[in-house]
């Protein structure tokens, strides 16, 4: 896995994608979870602006990555 979690909407978008799946499943769109959550996993990270995941969004292929590698590491 080439996962690339630098930057700021890498690491909230990785972040995010592996809380929701402990909830059941991956979201579709990391956008569609509820803004709240997204602000304090931003700040319990150290990400400056919680907006930074639009970007992540923006670039598809991480948030792949980052699916596929979740799903491989921890059996989903």
């Amino acid at each position: 896995m080439s996962s690339d979690r630098r930057g700021d909407h890498n690491r909230l978008g990785y972040v995010l994608q592996a809380t929701t799946v402990r909830y059941g499943a991956l979201l579709e769109d990391p956008l569609d979870v509820p803004w709240p959550v997204a602000e304090y996993l931003t700040e319990q990270i150290g990400v400056a602006d919680v907006s930074c995941l639009t970007r992540y969004v923006e670039r598809g292929k991480a948030q792949y990555e980052h699916a596929r590698g979740i799903r491989e590491k921890h059996g989903f």
